[in-house]
């Protein structure tokens, strides 16, 4: 896995335990892929504009260390999930992600009162919210 964006070369505590997550889930599905973390918010407009993925590069906020580390682990693993479905063109939604998530890290995704992806179960919604992108 490569990872790009990281300022300086030095890592901050955040910045360590994100790569070692995304070190962690990916080596469990075998895929090839890069971990870019972007220090320009412009491009992350909204609120929970948080991470995507291309199939071969999650591209992630430095938003994600304003987060729980139960919302980095989740939205880590729900991009991952996206990558594991595109790098075999499987088409899926949003709720296939979590699932697949769940499936492959062995935590349920929940929903925080944010509407950001979480493995924390409390005061949490138990799905993805019907008015969010599907």
């Amino acid at each position: 896995m490569k990872i790009y964006g990281i300022r300086d070369g030095l890592l901050t505590p955040s910045e360590t335990e994100l790569v070692y997550f995304a070190r962690k889930f990916l080596s469990k599905i075998g895929e090839n892929c890069a971990l870019q973390i972007v220090y320009d918010r412009t491009l992350f407009p909204e609120y929970r504009d948080i991470a995507y993925t291309d199939g071969e590069t999650i591209f992630m906020s430095d938003k994600i260390f304003d987060l729980s580390r139960e919302n980095m682990i989740a939205l880590l693993a729900h991009e991952i999930a996206h990558i594991y479905f595109m790098q075999r063109g499987i088409e899926h939604s949003e709720d296939e992600a979590d699932e697949m998530a769940e499936l492959l890290f062995g935590s349920k995704i929940y929903y925080d009162e944010f509407d950001i992806q979480t493995i924390d179960p409390r005061n949490t919604k138990p799905f993805r919210p019907e008015y969010l992108p599907q």
